[in-house]
């Protein structure tokens, strides 16, 4: 299954507010998720496309500096602000 432009154009704007105090950090938590977005069953490889994709998505996700909760955190204040409200 793949998703078409637009949702993928969704997804990865629910990660609009992150900031993981580095712009690449956060530039390349945009592009993982919207490779795995574009093919949400594939492997990380598959997702990934190139080497140096692959190489840098791995090392984002073993990051001192990332964690799931920043993620978390962005993309449910992402999704409360669209229903029109706070967090919880």
């Amino acid at each position: 299954m793949k998703l078409s432009r637009s949702s993928v154009e969704r997804v990865v704007s629910s990660f609009g507010d992150l900031d993981l105090g580095d712009p690449r950090r956060t530039e390349r938590a945009r592009t993982t998720v919207a490779k795995f977005a574009v093919q949400p069953g594939a492997t990380l490889p598959s997702a990934m496309g190139s080497e140096a994709d692959i190489e840098g998505a791995y090392r984002f996700m073993n990051s001192r500096h990332v964690s799931m909760e920043q993620l978390n955190n962005a993309h449910a204040g992402a999704t409360a602000a669209e229903r029109g409200r706070a967090p919880e």
